[in-house]
């Protein structure tokens, strides 16, 4: 198997502990999408894939697309309040 191409820096703690957060969410987000509330999963898809296009595509995303970017998200934060709340 070949090295990753790229540049490499050395990493101190603070660094550190914030990829350590990064990855503990991106975790999270995946087991979410194999959770067993459909609606959870394709709300999550459906506002990361937005989220790809927004930030690597030169088109802007329509209004249409944003407005449904957040509704996803206040369905994601209700269902996720919820679980704290129980």
């Amino acid at each position: 198997m070949s090295r990753a191409k790229g540049t490499r820096k050395p990493c101190d703690m603070r660094p550190a502990r914030l990829r350590l957060v990064d990855a503990r969410q991106f975790l999270e987000a995946a087991e979410l999408l194999d959770a067993p509330d459909g609606s959870l999963a394709t709300a999550l898809r459906r506002a990361l894939d937005r989220k790809t296009q927004a930030g690597y595509e030169s088109v802007d995303v329509s209004r249409t697309d944003a407005s449904s970017c957040v509704r996803w998200a206040r369905k994601l934060l209700v269902a996720a309040e919820a679980r704290f709340d129980a």
